[in-house]
């Protein structure tokens, strides 16, 4: 009987009008839609990358958590979390404090994998810069240059690159897991291995 393969959960997160649904859309069916509507409750579509299959999930705002505290039932078992602010919106950003706060609160998971991606980048009023979302992602989860992205799904500039990069720190998570396992393993082993050598020296 075959092992059935293993689905990561990949939520996308941050405040309305952001342009989580369009990040989404853009990578999974390749189009774009200039009008606004927003997303009620949340739900997922999985897409294979590189061998591995993702449960990427769209939700709303989810502001009506705030105010029940810092639990939100929709992060619970989540793997990889893609945290999304509009460039030309201050508050977008100054917005994602809470939404770390509570999605590490809610998620369950001791080590999700985290990127940062600042969305309408093809509108030129940015007010967000390169620096500072680097600066905010390594203060808080220690980010590197890399987990930190600006693109536009209207020009689908930098969106396979997000969902690529979450595939790939996945992977690698997974990789790290599986060689610490297989260490672990081989270690007991030896320590056999050396009682049994132990024990015909005795006689």
């Amino acid at each position: 009987m075959t092992t059935p393969k293993p689905v990561y959960k990949v939520i996308v997160i941050g405040d309305n009008g952001v342009g989580k649904t369009s990040l989404r859309t853009r990578f999974l069916y390749g189009k774009f839609t200039s009008s606004y509507r927003a997303t009620i409750g949340a739900d997922f579509l999985t897409k294979n990358i590189n061998g591995m299959t993702l449960s990427i999930w769209d939700t709303a705002g989810q502001e009506r958590f705030n105010s029940l505290g810092s639990s939100n039932p929709i992060f619970r078992g989540t793997d990889a979390a893609i945290f999304v602010f509009d460039s030309t919106n201050a508050s977008s950003f100054a917005s994602l404090e809470k939404w770390l706060t509570q999605f590490l609160s809610s998620s369950g998971s001791p080590s999700p994998t985290i990127v940062l991606v600042g969305n309408k980048i093809d509108i030129p009023e940015r007010t967000i810069t390169s620096k500072q979302a680097q600066n905010f992602a390594q203060s808080k989860w220690k980010a590197k240059a890399e987990d930190v992205f600006f693109c536009s799904a209207k020009t689908d500039h930098q969106v396979k690159e997000v969902f690529n990069r979450v595939a790939y720190l996945l992977q690698n998570k997974i990789d790290g897991n599986q060689f610490q396992m297989e260490t672990a393993t081989d270690t007991v082993n030896l320590g056999r291995r050396s009682t049994s050598l132990t024990s015909k020296c005795c006689f």
